[in-house]
């Protein structure tokens, strides 16, 4: 997928791709000089990314690479069925219902960090913008106050991960935001 098709709409068609099949690798095309774009393009989740113009054969050769590391890994990304329920990895969130499962077991968890486990878990692995949490979950907030989603963060991670301090799931992408991995 060409980061450039349309103008500039690359990352909207991943985002578009992976929220129908999740579980798709996307390898991204980008510009040679455009090592942003490869690192946002890596940081979204694509299984890839490649400069222009590509060259067949190694093109050939990453598909190839790609199609082995997904054959040997389990899939552990299910998609939404319509009732709006997520499995990723270990955790279960059914937003119809607000229940979220980590393991099978129930998760007691606030009205906030209900929604921002169900944003991060709803975007199927990729990066959520620090900017789009705030923006999404405290609508109400000041700009700049984003404190509020680090606690909240924290909390979560201390709900869901094994180990809070180096969290496996709820990752930080410096700089950037949160994605959630299974």
């Amino acid at each position: 997928l060409d980061t450039q098709i349309g103008d500039s709409e690359g990352f909207a068609v991943f985002r578009r791709i992976t929220a129908i099949a999740p579980w798709v690798p996307v390898i991204m095309i980008t510009e040679e000089d455009d090592e942003l774009d490869a690192v946002l393009a890596l940081e979204a989740g694509a299984a890839d990314h490649i400069t222009k113009p590509p060259r067949p054969r190694e093109l050939t050769a990453r598909i190839r690479a790609v199609l082995r590391r997904v054959g040997r890994q389990p899939q552990s990304l299910v998609p939404a069925p319509p009732s709006g329920a997520y499995t990723f990895g270990p955790v279960m969130v059914d937003v119809a219902r607000r229940e979220a499962t980590l393991h099978g077991r129930d998760v007691e968890l606030s009205r906030k960090e209900f929604d921002l486990l169900a944003l991060l878990v709803s975007e199927g692995g990729h990066v959520v913008t620090r900017k789009q949490c705030m923006d999404r979950i405290w609508k109400d907030r000041k700009k700049g106050d984003s404190r509020t989603l680090d606690t909240h963060v924290k909390r979560l991670r201390k709900k869901i991960e094994v180990n809070p301090a180096e969290p496996i799931h709820l990752v930080t992408v410096r700089g950037v935001g949160y994605r959630f991995k299974p």
